[in-house]
């Protein structure tokens, strides 16, 4: 069911495909995919999901809600409504797998003699929220193409601190349920490859292009600074980075 409340601001960032839709409205449906395992299931799980465009959420086969055409008409230059919902009996141990379609409506696409009334592309913003017992653990969806924000970001750690990713940080955030994560990116400087393991002990490994350089953060908090090669990092597990 629908639930209206008053919300703090997403953690998460808007995500488009880039692509316009043009005046007759022809642009095809496009859909954000993302796997993601658990190890355990969380206390709780909510998913808080917007869309600049009306939006159809799947987790694991499963229509997540019983709304239509959300997150439903407003004016998008001063406000959108944002739709939560408890989605802990839709996960499961082990893989589980996201999917968002987005399409035409309300805020773009043909609206009687009008079409793109507020903008030509669409976005999608959506966060997974998972209590693990030991505190909230937030895991943010982005895409570059089909992949989400809540992966690179939240899950595998890598957050950029200059443009393209020449400088950038990694900072796993553990919890959730989480036990390990693998993934690659690739940006304007190179391919930058990531994974990490939360075991006996937290492993870390890191690939990076010639010339990019990265601040690693360990779950213990040390800190090295890193430049174009492969790296591996362990530590003691157990700790948290849920700043």
């Amino acid at each position: 069911m629908l639930r209206l409340k008053e919300f703090k601001p997403l953690c998460g960032k808007w995500i488009t495909s880039g692509k316009e839709n043009d005046k007759n409205c022809l642009l095809p449906p496009e859909t954000y995919k993302k796997t993601f395992t658990l190890s355990a299931l969380p206390h709780s799980a909510r998913l808080n999901i917007t869309a600049m465009g009306i939006y159809t959420a799947y987790i694991n086969g499963k229509r997540v809600g019983e709304d239509f055409f959300t997150p439903g008409y407003t004016n998008y230059k001063s406000h959108i409504q944002v739709q939560e919902y408890d989605v802990l009996g839709m996960l499961k141990c082990g893989e589980n797998t996201i999917e968002v379609t987005v399409a035409n409506r309300w805020y773009l696409g043909r609206i009687g003699n009008k079409h793109n009334v507020y903008g030509s592309k669409r976005g999608l913003l959506a966060e997974l929220v998972f209590d693990s017992g030991a505190g909230m653990v937030s895991f943010n969806h982005y895409a570059y193409g089909t992949v989400g924000d809540f992966f690179y970001r939240r899950i595998l750690g890598l957050e950029q601190e200059e443009a393209g990713y020449k400088t950038f940080v990694v900072k796993t955030v553990l919890g959730g349920g989480i036990k390990r994560a693998k993934g690659s990116l690739q940006t304007n400087f190179g391919c930058i490859q990531c994974e990490w393991k939360d075991e006996e002990e937290f492993y870390l490994k890191v690939n990076m292009p010639k010339g990019a350089k990265c601040k690693v953060v360990l779950p213990d908090k040390t800190q090295t600074y890193v430049t174009g090669g492969e790296y591996e990092f362990t530590c003691k597990n157990g700790g948290y980075l849920n700043e």
